[in-house]
């Protein structure tokens, strides 16, 4: 997994994707934590959840 630089100094959440199936995919990025703030560019076009 990416650590997203603007989010340095934050807390991190971690980007995944749902599958479908169920269950969620490890995915590559990360997203500030406890903002609605930038969310990382690596996680464009997957879900933003926590």
């Amino acid at each position: 997994m990416y650590k997203c630089p603007l989010c340095k100094g934050k807390g991190l959440y971690i980007c995944r994707s749902y599958d479908g199936s169920g269950r969620y995919l490890r995915e590559d990025c990360n997203y500030c934590y406890g903002t609605g703030e930038v969310a990382c560019p690596l996680c464009k076009g997957k879900g933003n959840i926590g």
